[in-house]
């Protein structure tokens, strides 16, 4: 489908949701609480962030730094 150059432009100005940014989203060794992850919702939405994909990534051992 070809859009006219309005089209474009008013898309570019004012992107749908859909179009809008997301990102990864890491959960390391389960090392997630409700209020961690709700603090981490709000801050995502309060940028603008849309979705996110969840990994949860796990050491078989554990490593101390």
């Amino acid at each position: 489908m070809l859009l006219s150059k309005e089209d474009l432009s008013r898309g570019f100005l004012d992107p749908s949701r859909e179009s809008g940014v997301k990102t990864w989203w890491h959960w390391m060794n389960g090392n997630v609480t409700s209020k961690g992850i709700t603090l981490d919702l709000e801050a995502m939405d309060s940028v603008g962030v849309v979705g996110f994909q969840i990994f949860q990534v796990a050491l078989k051992k554990r490593i101390s730094i």
